[in-house]
């Protein structure tokens, strides 16, 4: 049977970003480590077709729900974005989604497929990279924590409910409406630190 949180699809677990998300009861450290486990499991390895259908059905749910149309550009930007677990430049971005549809793409049709992503809580914009990576746990507002590694390049991602909690009590005595929150970390992961 399957974790807390955890869906399987033919015996393999989805990746993090083709999963509903993990309960809310389960304590914010717990949280921390199951997402660093699946962000491991997810770079090990491609997203199984299952997965990405998935995680595209999902995507294109939430945005009938919210009455924007998932057009054949973002849902290619999507895939590409679902590709590759690392994050990525927008011009990566549009290579791969040339490669995909083997013809030629404007960058700015990228961008706003991007942006749209982004706006829907799907992608973090990594402003320290200026790249773009898939946001773990899309869905609902959260102050994502990334923490990004300049060795090997790798992005783990954690939700915290307590930073999450600042961010707000901050905003609010100051009159502030935050409109993205999203913590980056840079550093060496274990595996470079050593």
């Amino acid at each position: 049977a399957a974790a807390v949180g955890e869906e399987t699809q033919g015996g393999r677990d989805l990746p993090p970003f083709a999963r509903k998300g993990i309960s809310p009861s389960r304590p914010a450290s717990s949280q921390l480590r199951y997402h660093a486990r699946m962000t491991q499991r997810a770079r090990s390895r491609k997203p199984t077709a299952a997965a990405l259908a998935a995680a595209e059905a999902r995507l294109e749910l939430r945005s009938r729900d919210n009455g924007q149309r998932l057009s054949p550009m973002r849902r290619a930007v999507f895939r590409q974005m679902l590709a590759e677990a690392a994050p990525q430049t927008a011009y990566q971005v549009l290579d791969g989604v040339r490669a995909a549809l083997r013809k030629k793409v404007a960058p700015l049709s990228v961008y706003r497929a991007l942006d749209f992503l982004e706006a829907e809580g799907w992608v973090h914009r990594l402003e320290s990279l200026r790249a773009f990576r898939l946001c773990e746990h899309p869905g609902h507002a959260h102050a994502g924590v990334l923490f990004l590694c300049s060795g090997c390049g790798g992005a783990e991602e954690a939700e915290d409910r307590a930073l999450e909690s600042l961010i707000e009590r901050g905003a609010s005595r100051r009159g502030f409406r935050a409109e993205r929150r999203v913590v980056e970390v840079l550093g060496r992961c274990r595996n470079c630190a050593g």
